[in-house]
């Protein structure tokens, strides 16, 4: 695990002061990822293109790792 991903996770863990909290931001995070992933793996290559993406960005941009 990175230095930056486990200070990500520790800053969650103590925004609300509970675990709790931070394993549900995880949980919210890992479906947007899939939602995201599913939205844009029904995309056409043509759309994709349109939006200026290729199909094999589609997991970086899902993981919010993706830089122009």
């Amino acid at each position: 695990m990175t230095t930056a991903l486990y200070e990500t996770r520790i800053a969650h863990a103590t925004a609300c002061g509970h675990f709790s909290c931070s394993l549900a931001a995880w949980v919210r995070g890992r479906w947007r990822a899939e939602r995201t992933r599913t939205e844009l793996n029904n995309m056409t290559d043509v759309e994709l293109k349109d939006i200026g993406l290729s199909r094999g960005e589609i997991g970086v941009v899902a993981n919010g790792r993706y830089r122009r």
